[in-house]
């Protein structure tokens, strides 16, 4: 499962289709709803329940490609590395969230609780909701060239 966004008005092929995993989408979801209060609480709401909220036009998905590019630029800092050294951005998580980790090279689940109770902390776990750097750059070239976007 994952979120298929489609562009509604592409001005180019990068317009036309973006697609996140569900643990790719938490971060960008995340970076939507503290970035760009501007979309509405409703929309932000919608945004992360895959229906096909979004944007009618290129001027709202230029100004969320700015505070994209803008924390792209100036924020974002590699919470990990992945096997092949792609660097992964993980949103902070409320105190009370049960944060599941993933063992990179395995793909085993675990909480952060359970990984804490464990002796020895293995650095392979990694956060599960996280985005590469990459990964943030194609959906900024989406929303350069998409004409406004669905989400579903």
């Amino acid at each position: 499962m994952g979120f298929d966004v489609h562009g509604r008005k592409p001005s180019h092929t990068d317009g036309e289709y973006f697609r996140a995993s569900i643990w790719t989408w938490r971060p960008i979801h995340y970076l939507l709803c503290s970035r760009c209060q501007f979309l509405g609480d409703t929309m932000l709401t919608r945004l992360g329940a895959n229906d096909g909220a979004g944007p009618n036009n290129q001027a709202m998905c230029n100004r969320i490609a700015e505070q994209f590019q803008d924390f792209l630029d100036n924020e974002f800092e590699a919470t990990h590395y992945d096997a092949t050294g792609n660097d992964h951005w993980t949103p902070p998580l409320p105190e009370e969230s049960e944060e599941m980790l993933v063992d990179k090279n395995t793909g085993q689940f675990i909480t952060r609780q359970q990984q804490q109770s464990v002796a020895t902390r293995d650095p392979n776990w990694v956060p599960v909701y996280s985005i590469t750097r990459s990964k943030l750059e194609e959906w900024i070239n989406f929303l350069r060239a998409c004409g406004g976007f669905s989400a579903c």
